[in-house]
């Protein structure tokens, strides 16, 4: 699996950026961009470069895993122990 590389956004240097575009009618389009709104475009990005980095170190789906998985399944010799995928939810969604 991959995902194309963000790029970080270009920073404003005033409080204040007025942004016009113009769409393909040739309506105008206008925005206001603050620096509360730079400060929320920032953490997204490191949020989303994060997630990049997470998703770089996960390994390609490995066919032969899955054609185990779906023939134990199909044999009824798969067996899920609901207890350990609920501590697994538990510890991963637990308040730090």
């Amino acid at each position: 699996m991959e995902i194309n590389k963000f790029s970080q956004p270009a920073s404003i240097s005033s409080t204040k950026s007025n942004i016009v575009k113009t769409a393909g009618t040739g309506e105008h389009i206008s925005a206001t961009i603050t620096e509360s709104s730079q400060a929320k475009i920032s953490r997204d990005f490191e949020v989303l470069s994060q997630a990049q980095q997470t998703l770089n170190t996960i390994p390609e789906i490995n066919l032969e895993n899955i054609a185990q998985v779906q023939l134990s399944i199909k044999d009824g010799t798969f067996n899920i122990d609901l207890e350990q995928i609920a501590e697994a939810m538990h510890q991963q969604h637990a308040l730090k």
